[in-house]
Protein backbone atom coordinates (compact mmCIF):
# COMPACT_ATOMS: atom_id res chain seq x y z
CA UNK A 1 0.00 0.00 0.00
CA UNK A 2 1.05 3.24 -0.73
CA UNK A 3 1.28 6.57 1.32
CA UNK A 4 2.44 8.92 -1.48
CA UNK A 5 3.74 12.41 0.36
CA UNK A 6 3.01 14.03 -3.01
CA UNK A 7 -0.54 12.72 -2.88
CA UNK A 8 -1.15 13.99 0.84
CA UNK A 9 0.54 17.30 0.12
CA UNK A 10 -2.44 17.51 -2.55
CA UNK A 11 -5.46 16.23 -0.39
CA UNK A 12 -4.18 18.46 2.42
CA UNK A 13 -4.44 21.25 -0.14
CA UNK A 14 -8.05 21.11 0.78
CA UNK A 15 -7.81 20.63 4.16
CA UNK A 16 -5.18 20.19 6.78
CA UNK A 17 -6.88 17.43 8.82
CA UNK A 18 -6.24 15.35 6.06
CA UNK A 19 -3.92 12.53 7.54
CA UNK A 20 -2.88 9.91 5.28
CA UNK A 21 -4.95 8.06 2.62
CA UNK A 22 -4.22 4.37 1.78
CA UNK A 23 -4.16 3.19 -2.45
CA UNK A 24 -2.09 0.88 -4.14
CA UNK A 25 0.58 1.18 -6.86
CA UNK A 26 -2.69 0.11 -9.47
CA UNK A 27 -5.53 2.37 -7.65
CA UNK A 28 -3.28 5.68 -7.62
CA UNK A 29 -4.13 5.59 -11.13
CA UNK A 30 -7.83 5.73 -10.40
CA UNK A 31 -7.61 8.72 -7.85
CA UNK A 32 -8.61 12.47 -8.91
CA UNK A 33 -6.08 14.43 -8.17
CA UNK A 34 -7.16 17.49 -6.44
CA UNK A 35 -4.72 19.85 -8.05
CA UNK A 36 -6.08 18.68 -11.69
CA UNK A 37 -9.90 18.78 -10.26
CA UNK A 38 -9.41 22.62 -9.05
CA UNK A 39 -12.19 23.54 -11.97
CA UNK A 40 -15.19 21.11 -10.74
CA UNK A 41 -14.30 21.69 -7.24
CA UNK A 42 -14.06 25.39 -6.99
CA UNK A 43 -17.95 24.77 -9.06
CA UNK A 44 -19.14 22.23 -6.64
CA UNK A 45 -18.32 24.41 -3.63
CA UNK A 46 -20.27 27.70 -5.19
CA UNK A 47 -23.38 25.08 -5.40
CA UNK A 48 -25.35 26.26 -2.73
CA UNK A 49 -28.44 23.81 -3.42
CA UNK A 50 -26.98 20.74 -3.27
CA UNK A 51 -26.71 18.77 0.49
CA UNK A 52 -26.71 14.95 -0.98
CA UNK A 53 -24.11 14.20 -2.94
CA UNK A 54 -22.93 10.20 -4.19
CA UNK A 55 -19.72 9.00 -5.74
CA UNK A 56 -20.81 6.43 -7.82
CA UNK A 57 -17.32 4.70 -8.25
CA UNK A 58 -15.69 5.04 -5.50
CA UNK A 59 -12.64 3.28 -5.94
CA UNK A 60 -10.77 4.52 -2.49
CA UNK A 61 -12.04 7.38 -1.92
CA UNK A 62 -10.42 9.53 -3.66
CA UNK A 63 -13.24 12.07 -5.21
CA UNK A 64 -15.40 11.37 -1.94
CA UNK A 65 -12.78 12.81 0.20
CA UNK A 66 -12.68 15.99 -1.88
CA UNK A 67 -16.14 16.04 -1.84
CA UNK A 68 -16.57 15.26 2.37
CA UNK A 69 -13.64 18.77 1.90
CA UNK A 70 -15.95 20.57 -0.15
CA UNK A 71 -19.27 19.96 1.58
CA UNK A 72 -18.52 19.02 5.53
CA UNK A 73 -22.23 19.64 6.12
CA UNK A 74 -23.57 17.31 3.06
CA UNK A 75 -24.31 13.61 3.31
CA UNK A 76 -22.75 12.12 1.36
CA UNK A 77 -22.58 8.25 -0.08
CA UNK A 78 -19.51 6.52 -1.48
CA UNK A 79 -20.56 3.50 -3.29
CA UNK A 80 -18.24 0.42 -4.24
CA UNK A 81 -18.73 -2.90 -5.91
CA UNK A 82 -17.65 -5.86 -3.69
CA UNK A 83 -17.58 -9.70 -3.99
CA UNK A 84 -16.96 -12.11 -1.86
CA UNK A 85 -15.15 -14.29 -4.66
CA UNK A 86 -12.77 -11.06 -5.49
CA UNK A 87 -10.20 -10.53 -2.73
CA UNK A 88 -8.94 -7.51 -4.85
CA UNK A 89 -12.47 -6.13 -4.60
CA UNK A 90 -12.88 -6.95 -0.91
CA UNK A 91 -9.32 -5.31 0.10
CA UNK A 92 -10.11 -1.68 -1.80
CA UNK A 93 -13.36 -1.75 -0.35
CA UNK A 94 -11.22 -2.06 3.12
CA UNK A 95 -9.17 0.26 2.18
CA UNK A 96 -12.00 2.47 1.24
CA UNK A 97 -13.73 2.34 4.66
CA UNK A 98 -10.54 3.49 6.15
CA UNK A 99 -9.45 6.40 4.33
CA UNK A 100 -13.38 7.68 5.11
CA UNK A 101 -12.94 7.03 8.66
CA UNK A 102 -9.32 8.95 8.56
CA UNK A 103 -10.94 11.56 7.72
CA UNK A 104 -14.37 11.53 9.58
CA UNK A 105 -13.44 14.77 11.20
CA UNK A 106 -14.08 16.60 7.71
CA UNK A 107 -17.27 15.34 7.11
CA UNK A 108 -19.29 12.69 9.67
CA UNK A 109 -22.35 12.21 7.44
CA UNK A 110 -20.47 9.83 5.16
CA UNK A 111 -21.51 6.32 4.21
CA UNK A 112 -19.85 3.51 2.25
CA UNK A 113 -22.28 1.30 0.11
CA UNK A 114 -20.49 -2.38 -0.76
CA UNK A 115 -22.99 -2.68 -4.12
CA UNK A 116 -22.92 -1.92 -7.46
CA UNK A 117 -24.31 1.63 -8.77
CA UNK A 118 -26.93 -0.16 -10.42
CA UNK A 119 -28.10 -1.48 -6.80
CA UNK A 120 -27.88 1.47 -4.80
CA UNK A 121 -30.10 3.35 -7.36
CA UNK A 122 -33.06 1.22 -5.42
CA UNK A 123 -31.71 1.94 -2.12
CA UNK A 124 -34.11 4.53 -0.45
CA UNK A 125 -30.88 6.51 0.42
CA UNK A 126 -30.42 7.09 -3.39
CA UNK A 127 -33.77 9.22 -3.50
CA UNK A 128 -32.03 12.55 -2.03
CA UNK A 129 -29.28 12.38 -3.70
CA UNK A 130 -29.08 15.55 -5.48
CA UNK A 131 -25.43 15.73 -6.99
CA UNK A 132 -24.44 12.24 -8.68
CA UNK A 133 -20.63 12.15 -9.44
CA UNK A 134 -19.66 9.21 -12.11
CA UNK A 135 -16.27 8.47 -13.26
CA UNK A 136 -16.65 4.89 -14.58
CA UNK A 137 -14.22 2.53 -15.87
CA UNK A 138 -12.30 3.30 -18.34
CA UNK A 139 -10.67 0.01 -19.61
CA UNK A 140 -11.52 -4.11 -20.04
CA UNK A 141 -9.50 -6.40 -17.78
CA UNK A 142 -6.52 -6.30 -20.27
CA UNK A 143 -6.20 -2.43 -19.61
CA UNK A 144 -7.57 -1.51 -23.32
CA UNK A 145 -9.36 1.62 -23.50
CA UNK A 146 -13.10 0.97 -24.01
CA UNK A 147 -14.39 2.83 -27.39
CA UNK A 148 -16.73 5.58 -26.97
CA UNK A 149 -20.18 3.21 -27.90
CA UNK A 150 -18.67 0.77 -25.30
CA UNK A 151 -18.37 3.26 -22.78
CA UNK A 152 -21.85 4.69 -23.28
CA UNK A 153 -23.65 1.09 -23.47
CA UNK A 154 -21.80 0.47 -20.20
CA UNK A 155 -22.93 3.87 -18.44
CA UNK A 156 -26.82 3.62 -19.58
CA UNK A 157 -26.60 -0.12 -18.12
CA UNK A 158 -25.03 1.11 -15.01
CA UNK A 159 -27.23 3.94 -13.91
CA UNK A 160 -30.65 3.60 -15.40
CA UNK A 161 -31.97 6.47 -13.84
CA UNK A 162 -36.17 6.59 -12.98
CA UNK A 163 -37.97 7.04 -10.45
CA UNK A 164 -35.23 9.73 -9.47
CA UNK A 165 -33.48 12.17 -10.54
CA UNK A 166 -30.38 14.44 -9.20
CA UNK A 167 -30.66 18.36 -9.83
CA UNK A 168 -26.68 17.76 -11.36
CA UNK A 169 -24.54 14.92 -13.17
CA UNK A 170 -20.56 14.78 -12.91
CA UNK A 171 -19.66 13.02 -15.46
CA UNK A 172 -15.45 12.44 -15.93
CA UNK A 173 -14.14 10.81 -19.17
CA UNK A 174 -11.47 10.21 -21.02
CA UNK A 175 -10.00 12.30 -23.68
CA UNK A 176 -11.31 10.06 -26.93
CA UNK A 177 -15.06 10.15 -25.96
CA UNK A 178 -14.42 14.09 -27.51
CA UNK A 179 -13.92 11.96 -30.85
CA UNK A 180 -16.77 10.27 -30.67
CA UNK A 181 -20.56 11.66 -30.44
CA UNK A 182 -20.79 12.83 -26.96
CA UNK A 183 -24.53 13.93 -27.87
CA UNK A 184 -24.77 9.93 -27.61
CA UNK A 185 -23.83 10.41 -23.88
CA UNK A 186 -26.79 12.50 -23.17
CA UNK A 187 -29.21 10.00 -24.69
CA UNK A 188 -28.34 8.26 -21.65
CA UNK A 189 -29.40 10.93 -19.78
CA UNK A 190 -32.57 12.33 -21.47
CA UNK A 191 -33.67 14.35 -19.14
CA UNK A 192 -30.33 16.26 -18.56
CA UNK A 193 -28.72 18.93 -20.62
CA UNK A 194 -24.83 19.48 -21.12
CA UNK A 195 -23.96 22.59 -18.57
CA UNK A 196 -19.86 23.11 -18.53
CA UNK A 197 -16.96 21.13 -19.87
CA UNK A 198 -13.71 21.36 -19.52
CA UNK A 199 -10.61 19.06 -20.05
CA UNK A 200 -7.29 18.61 -17.75
CA UNK A 201 -4.37 17.56 -17.48
CA UNK A 202 -2.75 18.01 -20.50
CA UNK A 203 -6.49 16.82 -22.38
CA UNK A 204 -6.20 13.29 -20.74
CA UNK A 205 -9.53 13.66 -19.43
CA UNK A 206 -13.13 15.54 -19.65
CA UNK A 207 -15.12 16.35 -17.06
CA UNK A 208 -19.18 17.26 -18.26
CA UNK A 209 -21.39 18.82 -16.14
CA UNK A 210 -25.36 18.02 -16.86
CA UNK A 211 -27.90 19.91 -15.60
CA UNK A 212 -31.10 18.37 -14.49
CA UNK A 213 -33.78 20.07 -17.11
CA UNK A 214 -36.27 22.88 -16.05
CA UNK A 215 -38.94 20.57 -17.81
CA UNK A 216 -38.28 17.85 -15.88
CA UNK A 217 -37.47 19.28 -12.31
CA UNK A 218 -40.12 19.61 -9.92
CA UNK A 219 -41.24 23.53 -8.91
CA UNK A 220 -39.36 23.15 -5.77
CA UNK A 221 -36.26 21.81 -6.98
CA UNK A 222 -36.01 24.46 -10.23
CA UNK A 223 -36.92 27.28 -7.15
CA UNK A 224 -33.43 26.24 -5.25
CA UNK A 225 -31.30 26.15 -8.62
CA UNK A 226 -28.65 28.90 -9.32
CA UNK A 227 -30.80 31.26 -11.28
CA UNK A 228 -29.27 31.51 -14.85
CA UNK A 229 -30.71 30.57 -17.85
CA UNK A 230 -29.24 27.27 -19.96
CA UNK A 231 -27.75 29.69 -22.22
CA UNK A 232 -26.13 31.88 -19.99
CA UNK A 233 -22.00 30.60 -18.94
CA UNK A 234 -22.05 29.02 -15.12
CA UNK A 235 -19.72 29.97 -12.30
CA UNK A 236 -16.33 31.00 -13.70
CA UNK A 237 -13.51 29.13 -12.69
CA UNK A 238 -11.03 31.63 -12.44
CA UNK A 239 -13.15 34.13 -9.95
CA UNK A 240 -13.93 31.12 -7.71
CA UNK A 241 -11.93 30.63 -4.60
CA UNK A 242 -8.50 28.37 -5.41
CA UNK A 243 -7.85 25.46 -3.72
CA UNK A 244 -4.70 24.92 -4.17
CA UNK A 245 -2.41 26.78 -6.96
CA UNK A 246 -1.35 25.70 -10.08
CA UNK A 247 1.88 27.99 -10.23
CA UNK A 248 3.77 25.75 -7.23
CA UNK A 249 2.39 22.44 -8.53
CA UNK A 250 4.57 19.59 -8.06
CA UNK A 251 5.52 17.06 -11.11
CA UNK A 252 2.77 14.27 -11.53
CA UNK A 253 3.29 10.84 -10.80
CA UNK A 254 3.80 8.84 -14.30
CA UNK A 255 0.47 8.49 -15.58
CA UNK A 256 -0.84 4.65 -15.99
CA UNK A 257 -3.94 2.99 -17.22
CA UNK A 258 -7.45 3.68 -16.40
Amino acid sequence: VSQSRYWLAAFRKLDSRIENIEFTDQEIHYLSNPYDCQWRNNIVRRLGDIDHICDAYACVGGDTIQFMALKPRARIEAVQITSVDDTELKARVSRLKNNIQLCRAINSTTNVHECSITDFLSKDAFKTVDFLYLDPPWTDEEGKYYDCETLIKNLASDVPLQNHFPKYICLKVPYHWQHGNFCNVLSVFPNYELWQSGSFYFNRFWMHFLRLDQRTRSPAQWAQSPRRSPRQPGPDPATAPPIGETSDRPPQPAAGPR
